[in-house]
């Protein structure tokens, strides 16, 4: 669903997306399949400090306004980083939760970004510094595919495969312009593949998988550093791990030196339902 903030005069200012679903049957409205948040964004930068705040305040209430009046059991939106006021949607009975995600600003020089990294992860692709390994951009979406049902089949997420294959097809086949995707062969199998994809400014990582066969030969962090190289060579401002809250994962992104960024999700439904929050 595609939600329009509006001013007095109904010249559009802003708008998000969320998804109305089931959550073991039960109506929710929640962020979109694989997306990292609602994708919040204002028309208009407001320098003034005090009429910005002013601004952040009208539209987190024109929002929980709107989520209120949706006829729904669950909501659980996320918002942008830069989307840290949820003061409003506190003060009318929503929980406020904060999550965190990695960023690494892109301005800065390529030569600064790798001297951030885990001297470790360094040394694991030090084959692909040396030129020995080479990452290629043309995945396709069938790879992918392949490769995220073949390396998820424990984690039992199959029942997003369909919005997975949608996506991908979205982006790798309709919009490559917004797309950063690569894959590591070794011989004729593929060991590594990422996919990543971006707006004006901003480059998120959705999604990777490892082919176990191969995940000794340290292939893991190659694909991920080419599309910080490829997002960097778009002039794109960040790199955002898209979600960094679960340890192992924590630690991996970690490594590659981006800055620890909290962001927020603002929570409603009835006492009984929120273990399906969790």
């Amino acid at each position: 669903m595609h939600f329009g903030i509006f001013d007095k005069t109904q010249t559009l200012v802003g708008g998000f997306v969320a998804l109305r679903a089931k959550l073991k049957g039960i109506s929710a409205l929640i962020d979109p399949t694989y997306a990292p948040h609602c994708g919040l964004f204002l028309q208009k930068k407001i320098e003034n400090g005090f009429k910005r705040n002013q601004q952040i305040k009208k539209v987190m209430e024109a929002i929980t306004t709107c989520l209120n009046a949706q006829k729904v059991k669950i909501i659980s939106i996320s918002f942008p980083p830069e989307f840290n006021d949820l003061q409003i949607a506190q003060w009318t009975g929503f929980d406020v939760k904060v999550k965190y995600t990695y960023r690494l600003d892109l301005k800065l020089s390529l030569e600064n970004i790798i001297s951030g990294y885990n001297p470790k992860l360094k040394s694991s692709m030090q084959k692909f510094f040396n030129g020995e390994l080479l990452a290629s951009p043309d995945l396709s979406t069938n790879e992918l595919i392949r490769m995220i049902r073949s390396s998820q089949k424990s984690k039992n997420i199959k029942k997003n495969e369909a919005h997975l294959e949608k996506l991908a097809q979205s982006f790798i086949e309709k919009n490559k312009h917004a797309t950063i995707a690569y894959k590591l062969t070794y011989g004729d199998n593929i060991s590594n593949v990422t996919f990543c994809i971006h707006g004006s400014k901003t480059c998120y990582y959705l999604m990777g998988a490892l082919n176990k066969e191969t995940q000794g030969k340290n292939a893991g962090p190659i694909c991920i550093h080419q599309s910080i190289v490829e997002a960097k060579l778009r002039n794109l401002s960040v790199f955002d791990f898209e979600g960094s809250s679960i340890p192992a994962i924590e630690s991996f992104f970690r490594s590659f030196g981006g800055e620890l960024t909290p962001y927020y999700r603002l929570q409603k439904c009835p006492s009984l339902l929120k273990r399906f929050l969790k």
